[in-house]
């Protein structure tokens, strides 16, 4: 079974949502491995929305993830064809509460993670993300080591409904 996720610093709007994400994620990952897919659940300490100030830079969540974790995801990327996602997402008030699965088809191994914004603090992510046609997952950890971004087409998926 995998370890539970770090309590991640919340929105206070998003607190009394949190933990029904949690078990929505659960519940997809459950869905996943029963279909034959290898999962790898990414457990965010923090998740923020950036908006690229040049073309190469990420636009999109960067997710704060313990090193471990990192260079799980860093193996993952370099022996895989991350080609697919998906977005489950609620909306709630400001905030869009999100699970993120980055698939690779051809080896059946996803990535989830739950996931959160403001709507108000993602305004430049969506706008810049809009613009490009692509927004990022990228994943990062307290050392600033080399992180991992997976790129997803059609942003509008991530936007709040």
């Amino acid at each position: 079974m995998s370890t539970p996720p770090a309590e991640p610093p919340l929105p206070s709007n998003a607190i009394q949502y949190w933990e029904a994400v949690l078990e929505d994620l659960e519940a997809t990952i459950a869905d996943y491995t029963d279909n034959g897919w290898t999962v790898f659940e990414v457990h965010p300490g923090d998740v923020t929305p950036v908006a690229a100030d040049s073309p190469g830079e990420a636009c999109g969540l960067d997710v704060l993830v313990p090193s471990n974790e990192l260079e799980d995801l860093q193996a993952m990327a370099e022996g895989a064809d991350f080609d697919a996602f998906d977005v489950y997402k609620q909306t709630e008030g400001d905030v869009v509460l999100l699970i993120v699965a980055i698939k690779s088809s051809g080896s059946a191994q996803a990535i989830l993670y739950p996931a959160y914004y403001d709507v108000d603090e993602a305004r430049e992510m969506l706008q810049s993300a809009a613009e490009r046609d692509r927004i990022d997952s990228y994943f990062r950890n307290l050392a600033d080591d080399e992180g991992v971004v997976f790129a997803h087409g059609n942003p509008a998926l991530f936007r709040p409904d």
